[in-house]
């Protein structure tokens, strides 16, 4: 049985989510596993169309995918979020029809039904045969009743795919609203007096309900509203799950780009923050995922307590 490993965590084959799969390899040596570090990797995806190519061939060339992740900041890492976008931008669903899905995640279990049911969705859109998850805790394969969990898994998963289990989508598609947002005429009214409102988007060329909706949103204010794109701020990438923050909140990408100054200079200063964006398959882009993950560098510090925050 052919088995495609999409792993999504950044730190490629030394990854604690890898560790399952190599155990899961070790233990069940008659499947032929296939590990793409699409994370990893996500710049040459992007860039070399050959290589994103090849690695959809080995999707279809497989009988059934696993998509192991890390949980970042309540959902997958930026990087495994911009694999996603790719496919449907470049509208290669086909490659991933009818194929035997499950995910499998690593993470503290905090919020990680959330990635699972993300990836669940995703599967949905790409017309996969998603039969479930395997939410571990980082430490989970040094208990022994954890590696039998995780093998009694591998191999229901393994029988669905050779008995060609039925499979039940459970999240309807998504339907796009082909609409024109026109604002209605409002004077401005709220005073905002010493308090500095920050509005943050992603916001393209293209999007333009979204800029509509901030453009209303900023003629509602007597004081004016800086507005930052995150496409304006140089990101080099997303966070790479090293924790050489843990020690001193100090990112190992300050002072190669522009994200910490961004953060520490506008992000925390605001007393009122409105993070305005579109929904990107089934959640926000990975743009925005990236400022999400990039910003675990505080750790788990409360720097927004006492701010007002909105999404629009």
């Amino acid at each position: 049985m052919k088995i495609a490993i999409l792993n999504g965590s950044p730190k490629g084959n030394t990854s604690v989510t890898m560790q399952y799969v190599l155990f899961m390899q070790k233990k069940f040596p008659h499947l032929n596993l296939t590990i793409h570090h699409v994370a990893q990797r996500i710049n040459k995806i992007v860039k070399d169309e050959h290589y994103f190519q090849l690695l959809l061939g080995d999707i279809r060339a497989s009988d059934a995918v696993i998509w192991a992740f890390p949980v970042y900041f309540l959902l997958v890492p930026s990087q495994y979020k911009r694999f996603i976008e790719l496919v449907f931008e470049r509208r290669e669903e086909a490659y991933f029809m009818d194929k035997y899905a499950v995910s499998l995640s690593t993470s503290i279990h905090v919020f990680d039904h959330t990635a699972h049911n993300y990836i669940h969705a995703v599967c949905d859109d790409l017309n996969m045969r998603y039969v479930g998850d395997y939410s571990a805790k980082m430490y989970d394969l040094l208990r022994k009743k954890e590696r039998q969990r995780l093998l009694l898994f591998t191999e229901n998963f393994q029988a669905d795919v050779k008995r060609c289990a039925p499979s039940v989508k459970v999240y309807p598609p998504l339907k796009r609203s082909a609409f024109t947002y026109v604002s209605g005429e409002a004077p401005p009214s709220i005073d905002t007096g010493e308090k500095r409102m920050l509005i943050i988007t992603d916001t393209g060329s293209d999007d333009t309900n979204l800029a509509g909706m901030i453009s209303a949103l900023k003629k509602q204010y007597l004081q004016d509203v800086e507005v930052i794109n995150l496409h304006n701020i140089d990101i080099s990438g997303g966070c790479l799950g090293c924790i050489s923050c843990g020690y001193n909140n100090n990112c190992v990408y300050f002072g190669n780009d522009g994200y910490g100054d961004f953060y520490e200079e506008k992000v925390k200063t605001a007393d009122a923050i409105v993070m305005a964006g579109s929904m990107k398959d089934r959640y926000l882009s990975s743009r925005w995922k990236m400022f999400f993950d990039r910003s675990f560098y505080n750790n788990h510090k409360p720097v927004l307590k006492d701010k007002q925050v909105g999404f629009l």
